[in-house]
């Protein structure tokens, strides 16, 4: 057996064959094509030291010796470039063992993707030496390029001889997704990954898994979707897609898989699922919806309900479909106003005016029955011009029935409806209060003009009086005079009414509180209603 040096690495060959210059130019040819390993090692000192670096190692970055060893001033620290950093920290580069995937700088400055596979020795002192073994491959490098677009990472398995998984590898764009730089940061081991997995979804990605490999017949794949967990804690989804291969007897000996961030693409089919629910449940009673472009003329129908549903033909246009609406079920009186309500221009200018919402209610004749419907036309919100609408048309005959048992109940009672009309008007306010529950209702002359929630806890609707105003005697504080205990201590009696007055904390406007029970249960009040009265102008002529 003769062997020969060819840039530093040797050549075997048997019997007596000898290489001329053109075997050498063509096997040099042949070892740049398929981009040969380099090799690179050194010490463990402070500056991690380079000792020796082979001819295919220089090559692939398309230095010389010289420079090389100039560029990086003789420390590995300087060759990486990247998030990669440990292979550049002494504490962390004798713990690497393994293969990693790295970047390095090449003559020209630019990025080359390495697979470096780390591994230890001794120089012929038994000084201890890192060695670094460092392939380009430039199909990888696509492939992590590939990687990044889509946001996944590759991994692989190999099996011992009865097919149970052992090896694990994980890319570089694997462990940056969740967060991680390298292998001391997430181990290649299936107990790191499986450590990792929402405890929602182990159980399920595990059979998955191990069936996979089990399954000779390969009808079982292994494609799951999964929540894992990040460096910082969170969770976000994955889908990760594995293939096995087989031996002969169909045991397995090695599974590669793709690891994808779906993340995105999950929270926003879950967003649309639940906003569709809504939706449904919102529009309920609608009859019909759809979408208008008021400049084109067309519409889009997002619903057509039973009968109705012939007026939404693709064919027509909006102003054509209005037509046909209205003269087939919209009730005579009620046409001309309806025509006026869904002309384009009209809709047009009111939503330019500023209107975020108009609306009409007329009446319509479907299966010889007068329907009571709501017209809404809103605002796209999408665009600056009012150019596209959202229609709804609801059947509200349950409601306008309502109010017209409503209305001839309170004919019928017209006295009462007067002495109501004239107590509500010495009233400013009322709060119906549910002390055991701490739960109040709050009613005004004019809701809009009140900075208070109509309903919520009634510890905090005493916080917002407090904050705002102060009793008049000032024996007690807002807050004091309006605590459950003070009340129920005031209260003693389901007759009882317990009376004070307060003021804004600037004097210039002042009210008198009446409390009385509403309900009393075990000898106290249970539920009260506080009446407000505004009392400035008397109080202002009383000082």
């Amino acid at each position: 057996m003769n062997t020969e040096l060819f840039k530093g690495e040797k050549l075997y060959s048997s019997g007596d064959f000898k290489l001329c210059r053109e075997s050498y130019a063509a096997i040099n040819v042949a070892i740049g094509d398929n981009q040969a390993v380099g090799i690179i090692a050194g010490y463990y000192d402070e500056d991690l030291t380079i000792a020796y670096v082979s001819e295919f190692f220089l090559h692939n970055l398309g230095y010389s010796y010289e420079e090389f060893m100039e560029a990086v001033a003789g420390s590995l620290k300087n060759v990486f470039c990247g998030e990669n950093d440990g292979f550049i920290r002494n504490e962390r580069l004798v713990k690497i063992h393994g293969s990693e995937d790295v970047k390095m700088l090449n003559k020209e400055g630019a990025p080359v993707k390495i697979r470096a596979y780390k591994t230890d020795s001794f120089d012929n002192e038994g000084t201890p030496l890192w060695i670094l073994s460092a392939h380009i491959d430039e199909m990888q490098e696509n492939m992590q390029l590939v990687n990044q677009v889509i946001s996944s990472g590759f991994w692989s398995v190999k099996c011992d001889q009865h097919g149970k998984p052992t090896d694990v590898f994980f890319s570089y764009e694997f462990r940056k997704m969740l967060g991680y730089h390298n292998i001391l940061d997430f181990p290649d081991s299936l107990e790191t990954w499986q450590a990792g997995v929402h405890p929602g979804d182990i159980e399920m990605v595990d059979k998955a898994f191990y069936d996979a490999f089990r399954d000779c017949t390969d009808e079982t794949k292994y494609d799951v979707e999964y929540r894992m967990r990040l460096a910082d804690g969170s969770y976000q989804w994955f889908r990760d897609k594995g293939e096995v291969s087989r031996c002969a007897d169909g045991t397995a000996f090695h599974m590669v898989g793709i690891f994808v961030n779906i993340d995105k693409e999950k929270k926003a089919a879950q967003y649309t699922r639940r906003a569709d629910a809504f939706h449904r449940a919102y529009t309920k009673a609608n009859l019909c919806e759809y979408y208008v472009d008021l400049k084109e003329n067309s519409f889009d129908s997002m619903k057509m309900e039973g009968e109705l549903a012939g007026m939404f033909e693709k064919n027509i246009t909006w102003d054509e479909m209005i037509g046909r609406f209205t003269d087939t079920y919209v009730v005579w009186e009620d046409r001309e106003m309806m025509k006026q309500f869904y002309d384009r221009a009209y809709i047009a200018r009111k939503l330019e005016e500023g209107s975020e919402e108009i609306n009409l209610e007329c009446r319509i004749l479907m299966n010889g029955n007068m329907r009571w419907i709501r017209n809404v036309i809103i605002r796209d919100s999408a665009g600056d011009t009012p150019r596209y609408a959202l229609g709804f048309v609801s059947d509200v005959t349950e409601v306008k029935r309502k109010e017209e048992n409503l209305k001839e109940i309170t004919n019928q009672n017209r006295i009462m409806n007067q002495l109501i009309k004239g107590t509500v008007k010495l009233v400013d306010c009322y709060v119906a209060c549910d002390l055991e529950r701490d739960i109040y209702h709050f009613y005004s002359q004019n809701m809009n003009d009140s900075a208070c929630k109509p309903e919520g806890k009634y510890c905090e609707f005493v916080e917002y009086m407090a904050s705002r105003f102060k009793t008049v005697s000032g024996n007690l504080t807002l807050k004091q005079a309006f605590s459950v205990e003070n009340i129920r201590k005031m209260l003693k009696g389901p007759d009882d009414i317990y009376r004070f007055e307060y003021c804004t904390r600037d004097e210039k406007q002042f009210k008198s509180i009446a409390i009385s029970p509403l309900a009393w249960k075990e000898g106290k009040a249970e539920e009260v209603l506080l009446m407000a009265q505004d009392t400035t102008e008397e109080k202002l002529v009383e000082i």
